[in-house]
């Protein structure tokens, strides 16, 4: 349990789909025992992707601190292997402080990486990534996303296609090591001393799930999303390299922004892609070992139970 000397129980990973509710969730529990989340999602550790990346509202962000968030600027590279150190150092912090390391987000394979441990990878080769860039300027990120299938099919499986960063970079690891990404990533080096308490928020019918994700993206436009990419752009002459602007919602608004596709075409396939990445996600989560998941379309019923879970895991008294 937490206390003043100091917090010595497991750390709580809250995962699951986008839009299920999972910031809300940690803000919840917030009211039953003292946390400092960490933020687990690959977009919305950059400045400036606000409305698109979903991040928590500003009472949550008042009411309980966050680490993680909006830190890094859009030209830079950030990795499972930097989340990694970062995460660590945060958790040390806050359980020097007696609270409880909340960890929230839904990219897998970052709470893969810090739970496990990861081998060191190939250094980067600047040859082999100037002919991938080149290829990815001539025929598109989709082409190199379908290299990546046949190189490496569970990478390209868990790799958003609208990544060309890290398809990149996976391509370049299985060219340099000759052996696949997927294969190098399970490999544990420094896992954690104490098994993590694995809550899984969901939804049970899919189509909840993609009610949820479709209201999600007509509210992100109602706060000013368009506005939040066009300035992004306006503010950053390289964008079209900064990968994160590739993400899912971002992309679509780009495209939008370029003339490429109608309004609502916009939303609709931003709307299939959040959908593809909630069906990632889930699949991914289905191979998570010693994992709890709830039913979260009654979350006043369930807090209980996830309650008196985390007290039979000696998180909480």
């Amino acid at each position: 349990m937490a206390c003043d000397t100091g917090y010595e129980g497991p750390l709580v990973f809250v995962m699951g789909p986008t839009g299920v509710g999972k910031s809300n969730f940690a803000s919840r529990l917030s009211d039953f025992f003292p946390l400092e989340v960490i933020n687990v999602d690959s977009t919305s550790v950059y400045k400036g992707l606000n409305i698109g990346s979903g991040k928590p509202n500003k009472k949550i962000l008042t009411a309980t601190p966050h680490h993680l968030l909006s830190f890094c600027d859009l030209s830079d590279t950030y990795s499972a292997a930097r989340f990694r150190s970062d995460a660590i150092k945060a958790i040390s912090e806050i359980r020097a402080k007696g609270k409880v390391p909340v960890l929230v987000g839904g990219t897998g394979m970052y709470f893969r990486m810090l739970e496990r441990g990861m081998a060191p990878l190939p250094r980067a080769n600047a040859e082999i990534r100037r002919n991938l860039q080149s290829l990815l300027k001539r025929n598109g990120v989709e082409h190199l996303h379908s290299i990546l299938s046949k190189l490496d099919p569970l990478s390209a499986e868990r790799i958003n296609p609208n990544d060309p960063q890290r398809i990149i970079r996976a391509i370049e690891v299985c060219r340099v090591s000759g052996t696949k990404m997927s294969l190098l990533i399970q490999v544990s080096q420094e896992p954690l001393s104490m098994p993590p308490v694995k809550l899984v928020l969901t939804l049970r019918e899919r189509a909840k799930i993609h009610e949820r994700v479709s209201l999600r993206f007509l509210l992100m436009l109602e706060q000013g999303f368009i506005n939040e990419v066009s300035e992004l752009r306006r503010s950053n002459k390289m964008f079209r390299d900064y990968s994160a602007l590739y993400s899912v919602g971002y992309k679509q608004v780009g495209e939008f922004l370029d003339g490429q596709i109608s309004h609502q075409e916009m939303i609709e396939k931003a709307i299939i892609a959040t959908r593809q990445l909630a069906k990632r996600q889930l699949t991914w989560l289905n191979r998570e070992d010693r994992s709890v998941w709830y039913e979260w379309s009654q979350p006043d019923k369930n807090i209980k139970s996830v309650l008196k879970y985390l007290a039979e895991r000696s998180v909480i008294a």
